[in-house]
């Protein structure tokens, strides 16, 4: 390759560990998120005060959206969109994990949850700002992550 540059194929293993390793993390980093606790023996000090000071709004973001990422995953969401008025969920392939759980929750929230012809899950509700969506996406796919557990 011209001007010495490498691909990371030619690092094999140790891409693959390195690459395992940071998703251990971030899979920690999400389930961890509220506090400074352990990750792998090492104190997390994300949004603890003191020698670091508060998290910048970008970093707190930032790891809401990570969060909102693994949310997703657990709950097999392929898009979520929120906006002001609502939010609308989309599942991966049109299947959901656990459809009894969701309907029965729908049925019990019949005023703010809805679940269109279309397979997609809608959510009622007023959220003007974004850090307002960003926490009602975690909220709703939260409840969507627990329901599909079962």
């Amino acid at each position: 390759m011209p001007g010495g540059g490498q691909h990371l194929e030619d690092f094999g293993p140790t891409v693959k560990f390195v690459d395992a390793v940071l998703g251990v993390l971030i899979k920690e980093l999400i389930e961890n998120r509220a506090g400074h606790r352990a990750v792998g023996g090492v104190p997390v000090l994300l949004g603890a005060p003191g020698r670091f000071g508060p998290l910048p709004p970008e970093t707190d973001s930032l790891l809401k959206v990570v969060a909102i990422k693994g949310l997703c995953r657990e709950a097999n969401v392929a898009k979520i969109d929120v906006g002001p008025k609502g939010a609308v969920a989309s599942f991966r392939g049109d299947n959901y994990a656990n459809p009894l759980g969701l309907m029965q929750h729908v049925a019990k929230n019949s005023l703010i949850w809805k679940v269109r012809p279309d397979q997609k899950v809608v959510v009622k509700g007023e959220w003007d700002t974004p850090a307002q969506r960003l926490d009602a996406a975690e909220k709703i796919l939260t409840v969507l992550a627990k329901l599909a557990k079962g």
